[in-house]
């Protein structure tokens, strides 16, 4: 059991992928649904990973088997925000407890 599945008390209505086609077209696709998460709005804070910058405006918190990438796109209350960031989170026996996504 995650540590945090307490704490992921709202939902985001979708988290859906894009693709560009050859022709400069985007596609959508829907993978997930009514998403349990922990939201934090107004967060505005900068997150240097790697030696990159990253800034953000909401972080959210997921269990690990939803599966983000950077450039997803989630919606939530018909307000759409894209991903920039993810950070898988570890409990003290090495197995991935939550993921992390960084929205903008």
């Amino acid at each position: 059991m995650s540590l945090v599945s307490g704490l992921l008390n709202q939902i985001v209505d979708n988290i859906y992928s894009v693709t560009i086609d050859g022709y400069g077209d985007k596609t959508t696709t829907t993978l997930y649904s009514d998403v349990s998460c922990r939201w934090e709005e107004n967060v505005e804070q900068e997150v240097t990973i790697g030696g990159e910058l990253i800034k953000y405006d909401i972080k959210m918190w997921v269990l690990p088997e939803i599966s983000v990438k950077e450039g997803y796109r989630v919606s939530k209350n018909s307000k759409t925000y894209v991903v920039v960031k993810t950070a898988k989170k570890y409990d003290i026996n090495g197995i991935c407890d939550h993921v992390e996504i960084y929205l903008r």
